[in-house]
This record gives C-alpha cells, structure tokens and sequence, in this order.
C-alpha cells in the first residue's frame, strides 16, 4: 500500500469558474477516499450551457472559494497545484499591448527607381488589434530584370484579403475575390483579374502564381500598352492548390493583365465562392527556372538603412542612388491571440514570453495573489503553479530583441531581419545561419523569461512549478530544456480512438512522453507526470478497463505520475448527472457509476508509479539531440538509428552534456548516478552541434565513452564508431 506521494492526481476543472464551498469539500474527500492525492485547479470554459457560470478568474468571489479549497485540500491530505490563466496560454485582461505576444512582419515593399530625390509612401506591413511599431526602413538594389516599379491591381478583393496580400512575402496571407457564396466564383462572362501597372514598360517572359484552396482552374495571361486595350499571351489550366508558373514568348508592355475564367471551390464545397491567390509575380526570362530565387534575394552587402528619412506618417524622402532600389518597411504587430477556453472570464491578450516584465505583470495578477491567499499553506497544501500546454505561434519578436541578440550571438540583426520573412540574405548558407540564430535567440529568451522566470517567482513564494512545456508543439525552443526548468516535467497523452470495426489508432500527442522522461532522467527530476486520458470523444465512453492498457504503455514509456484530464468540480453535490464538460476528458467525479469502484485501478496505479520511482532508469544510449532550433525529442518509434530489442534510451541535450555529463569507468555518468553505455550522435542530415559541444564530445571520448555517430563527424570527432547500433553491441559482447 504505497503512501499518497505515490498516488495519481488530476486536472480538477471549475468549469465555468463555477465551484461551491459545499462541492469543494465534497470533492476534495471523494478524491481522498478513492486514492487521489493531487489537484490541478483549472478555470475552464467553453462548455454546455447548461454549466452555470462563476464568478470571474481572480475576482473576490472566486479567490474566497480558493481559499476554501486550500484549507480543505490541507485537511484532507491532497496536494494542490494551480493553473495560472484561465483556460490555457498565460493571458488575461490585465496584458497590455506593450506586454502582449508579438511578431515580427516585412511583408510590405516598394520598388523605386534611382538616382535622384524619392518621395514615396511606404505601405504599413500587417497590422493587428491597432497596433503596430516600426523598427527600420532598409534599402537594397535590385537587378533591371527581376522588378520594377509597379502597382498591383485587382477586379474586386475580399475585405480581409486586400490584393497586396498576393505580393507579400507571408506564406498564411492571400488576395481573395469579394465572392462570398457558391456560384459567385470567376467564370469566361464575368471574370476575374489581377493586374500589374509598371511605370515603365517592362519584358516579362512568364507569371509565377502560388494558389490556396479555392485558387484558380483557368486562367489567360493578356497585356497592354496604353491600359485598354489588350491582346492574349497564353491560356493554361492550373492544377488545384500548386503552386504554377505560365510561360509566354517574352514580351515588352506596361500592363500585364492575369484573368481568372474559373475557380475551383474551396475545402468542403461543391461549387467556387470565388477566387482566391496566395502570391503571383511577373518573371523575366531569366526567372523562368527558378522563380523564387533571384525575386526573394536581398543584396544585405549593398544595403542601406534609410529609417531616418521616413516620417511618422511613413512617407520617405530619400536621395536615393544610380539603379533600382527595393524599400522594406519593417515592423512588429501582435499576434492579437487571446488564452483560449476561457472559463469564468474575462479572457485577455497573451503574454509575451520573450519578456521577463511581460510574467512579472502577469503573475503579480495571479501566482502573487493566490500565494498570499494561502497564507501559511502556501508551500504546504499549495505546491505548484503551472501553464498547460503552450499552444501559441512562434513570438518572433520582443522590446529588447536587437540588444538581446547582440548580446547572444555577437553581433546586430538588423541587415539581416529580411530573412525572417523569408528572404534569402546574400546567400543560402549565411541565411540559414541568421535564421538558426534568431530561433535560438528566441529559445533562450523562452527559457529564461517565460519559464524561468515564472519558476524564480513561483520558487520565491515557496512552490514549484509543473508546467507542460515540451509542447506538443512546433515552438522555437529545445523541449528538454523547457522541461529540465521544471520540478515535475509534464507530457501529455490521449486515449486511443478506435474506427467502425474497433481498431485502435495511436494518438501523436503522446510522443512527448519520452521527453517529459529523457528530461526527468538527465536532470536529476525524480517524478514525472503526464495529462493522461485526453480525449475528444463520446461522453462517459471510457472506463479503467478500455482506459488501463494505454496507460500501461504510457508507464512503460517512463511516465511515474498519471494526472487524469479530468475530475469535474461538482457545484451541487446532490444534481446528476451533475457537471461534465461535453466530450472532453473522460468526466471523473464521484457521480460517475464506477466510481465507487474506481479505487482498484487507482491503488494498482499507485503501486506501479511507487515501483516505477525506485532506483535508476536503466537506459544504454544517450542520444544527443543536434542544437538546432526548433528540436523535440521524437516518439521513440522514430527515434533513430534504430535499436537492438531491449536496448532502452534517454535522449540528451547540449545543454546537459555540457554542464551535467562526464566519463568514468567507460561510461557516460551524470551526477545523480544516471549512466549510458554510449553516446549517440545526430543522424539526420546536416545536424547542428557547436565548436564547445564537439570538443565536450571529444573530451567524453577521450575518457572511454564510446561514441557511436554518422561517417559526418569523423573530421571533428576522431574516435566516432560507425556502423548500426545492433552491430556494435554484439562486437562489444552485449548481445548474441
């Protein structure tokens, strides 16, 4: 009979904000009763009507009922942990725009024709909520054949699908015709167009187009000298959602005319609504190959800042010299994103997690207040706060992101900020290097002002933090790392779905068991946890039986600690079916029918989680994750080279081999007694590891750790052992 440390715990949901004194206690002793011994209090929302609502997020009324529940959570021996927002992402109404998360937008260029006095004014890139910063006007020349000074005109657009979006550089942007119904998409009697004006008459050769859903099927290419009166240059059929260059004999005009004749229709429709172009661009012969290549190069070497010379209003005045100059405006808006599954409200913009102020703001609003309302118990019967899984974009942009850059890297990112918009700066491989250096930068920031400072704060008032912060997600940041910040690091993992003929599918989300473990393993963490059951599916499907063997397999994947997704505070004790949050989560709570029988599974759970936090994991390979940014530990179905059977593996990041790892005895050892039998090096193709981490590599290898690694890192590591895993443990005897 293990001790409740070693028992499951629980998202506990106050769905609405709506809790009770009354239900609280209830609650909080059926928990008790039926092995539970830990709770995740989650404000949620976006439920059934029929859910009454709360009082708001952090008012008074709802600070009272959590207190009430820490003094009951105290009596009852159940440890609490917080969700600092309410639903998820960090946000309320207290972020201001200043602290709110940000991007970086370039999409917005003019092309001028030098020398002489330019007198311009410079479109605005995109802008969000109202708010928009700009940070610099750069200039750079551009060859006679690859643009020239134009306007790009359409036949009607779509509100939110202005045409300057089909020549911006943003992959989600795109220009759309002002249909809005079936039957109202391009046809041969009432077309559709997209028209370039140069000032001058220019020589193209071909139209690269680049369609969306819903993008164009027949289209003609026509041109004009004088704007009215047109003759045809090419018909061609264009492929759905491809991207398409039409070829015609080269030819000299002022106007080039693109007519749309037909559409196909959009995802889920039978006819077209209208007509819709992601990007376009009038090729030179000498484009024709590549289309993409020269149009996105930005000359960084012969480059200018203009800033100086545009005025608030975005109008230049600038003496530009002899050529053609290609202006980029750029700036940073706000991803205007809320925190999502607001519960009781009222919901707000999300915090910049690049910014330490932008966490301090936000958690004097929330962790500093609920501590305080804790009193002594903070530490106690309050343990952790927590921010459930970060399902944002990418920030790409901060206050202090140049002199933040500087610092890191070494050097100014301004002549470089083209990139990021997708612009090849001078070259492939300097472009590449930029990019990976402003990711890391992001990384970093992420790491230290988002998570880590939340847990300086959270550490300061006495408690810990748990938050999932490997993602599931494409973020730019190392998941290990996040994860290594954590007391608890914390995956998650769904139920498996099963089709018509009862045959169950694996869910991807639950590929972050294995970094929520590495990260335990290699940072010395002796718990980790995981959402567990998550599921978007019938109401009151699952029971222990259909729910036991996926979460077998999630102990097995080095999970020690289930956090059911989730219990349901009970407002009325005595309603039934009483609250449950419609086809969300499997709905535990003491009105459930097996609850009563729900202790058998709970106490085989708690036996398992106590056996699985005895000793050391056993793993003989440590395989090194590359430095590039963005980099997640990888569902070990996939993880590579493959393994020889029952070869277990953590997967390691610079950071911990660096500051954590040494060699004794032949062995890869970490200070908490962890050991590997090898080091494995990245695999994939042009994988990323500093001059600091291959001398680390080179220092464990000259102290007998072997090094297993790929025929690329023989120059800069000269005792890597190639060849397959399987193959090297039976030469060293460890296998038949």
């Amino acid at each position: 009979s293990p001790s409740t440390e070693y028992k499951p715990w629980c998202w506990w949901r106050w769905l609405n904000g709506a809790a009770s004194k009354e239900g609280i206690t209830r609650d909080l002793e059926e928990m008790r009763k039926q092995g539970i011994s830990g709770a995740g209090l989650f404000d949620s929302g976006e439920v059934d009507k029929k859910v009454q609502q709360g009082p708001p997020f952090m008012s008074e009324a709802w600070r009272e009922l959590f207190r009430h529940a820490v003094h009951e959570a105290d009596r009852c021996g159940i440890t609490l942990s917080v969700n600092l927002c309410s639903g998820w992402n960090a946000g309320g109404p207290w972020v201001t725009p200043a602290n709110a998360i940000k991007k970086l937008v370039n999409n917005a260029q003019t092309v001028v024709q030098g020398p002489g006095l330019v007198r311009v004014e410079l479109p605005q890139p995109e802008t969000a909520k109202g708010f928009y910063r700009d940070i610099a006007v750069l200039a750079a020349p551009v060859a006679d054949d690859v643009d020239a000074p134009h306007r790009l005109v359409a036949s009607s657009q779509h509100g939110v699908h202005p045409v300057a979006h089909a020549e911006d550089t943003d992959e989600n942007t795109f220009w759309a015709s002002s249909g809005w119904k079936p039957g109202m998409g391009p046809t041969p009697e009432k077309p559709e167009f997209l028209q370039f004006d140069f000032d001058e008459p220019w020589s193209a050769a071909g139209v690269y187009l680049k369609c969306p859903q819903g993008g164009p099927k027949d289209v003609e290419v026509l041109c004009s000298d004088d704007g009215h009166a047109f003759r045809s240059l090419k018909n061609q059929t264009l492929k759905p959602a491809e991207e398409a260059t039409v070829v015609f004999e080269e030819t000299k005009a002022r106007h080039f005319r693109i007519l749309f004749l037909s559409a196909y229709p959009p995802a889920g429709a039978s006819e077209s609504v209208g007509v819709s172009v992601s990007k376009i661009a009038m090729l030179s012969r000498r484009l024709l190959s590549d289309p993409k290549a020269e149009r996105l190069k930005w000359d960084a070497k012969h480059a200018v800042d203009v800033t100086r010379f545009m005025d608030s209003n975005g109008r230049l005045d600038w003496e530009a010299p002899a050529g053609r100059w290609r202006l980029m405006r750029i700036g940073y808006t706000l991803w205007g994103r809320q925190n999502v599954c607001v519960g009781s409200g009222p919901g707000g913009l999300e915090i910049d997690p690049l910014s330490a102020e932008a966490m301090d703001l936000h958690f004097a609003n929330t962790g500093a207040k609920l501590i305080d309302d804790a009193g002594p118990l903070a530490g106690k019967a309050l343990r952790y706060f927590f921010l459930d899984s970060w399902e944002i974009p990418p920030p790409t942009w901060t206050l202090k992101m140049p002199e933040e850059f500087q610092r890191r890297r070494g050097y100014d990112p301004l002549a470089f900020l083209p990139a990021m918009g997708g612009w090849t700066v001078d070259d492939v491989s300097t472009t590449t290097r930029f990019v990976q250096d402003f990711r890391r930068t992001v990384a970093d920031l992420i790491t230290e002002n988002y998570h880590g400072r939340m847990r300086a704060l959270s550490v300061a008032g006495g408690l810990g933090t748990t938050t999932e912060a490997g993602g599931p997600g494409t973020q730019w940041i190392n998941d290990l790392q996040c994860l290594g910040l954590q007391d608890v690091p914390m995956a998650e993992f769904w139920v498996r779905s099963r089709d018509p003929e009862g045959n169950a599918t694996y869910h991807p989300c639950n590929a972050s068991l294995k970094g929520a473990a590495s990260a335990a393993h290699i940072y010395a963490k002796p718990v980790c946890q995981a959402e567990a059951f998550t599921t978007i599916e019938e109401d009151f499907k699952q029971d222990p039986w259909e729910l036991k063997e996926i979460g077998d397999a999630a102990l097995c994947a080095g999970l020690t600690r289930m956090v059911f997704h989730s219990y349901l505070a009970q407002v009325h004790p005595e309603d039934k079916p009483g609250v449950y949050w419609n086809h969300i989560g499997i709905s535990l709570s003491y009105k459930l029918t097996w609850w009563p029988m729900a202790d058998g599974w709970l106490s085989y759970l708690a036996r398992c989680q106590y056996l699985l936090r005895q000793g050391l994991f056993v793993g003989d390979f440590a395989y090194l994750q590359d430095e590039s940014i963005p980099n997640f530990v990888s569902d070990r179905r996939w993880q590579g080279p493959a393994r020889p059977k029952g070869f277990d593996y953590d997967v390691m990041n610079a950071e911990v081999l660096m500051t954590r790892a040494s060699a004794k005895d032949g062995l890869l050892m970490l200070p908490d007694g962890m050991s590997y039998r090898y080091l494995v090096l990245p695999h994939q193709p042009g994988a990323i590891l500093t001059p600091a981490t291959l001398k680390k590599i080179n220092e464990l290898a000259e102290a007998g750790v072997p090094v297993i690694g790929p025929k690329s890192f023989v120059a800069s590591v000269p005792k890597v052992r190639e060849g397959a895993l399987d193959g090297i443990v039976r030469a060293d005897g460890l296998a038949p």
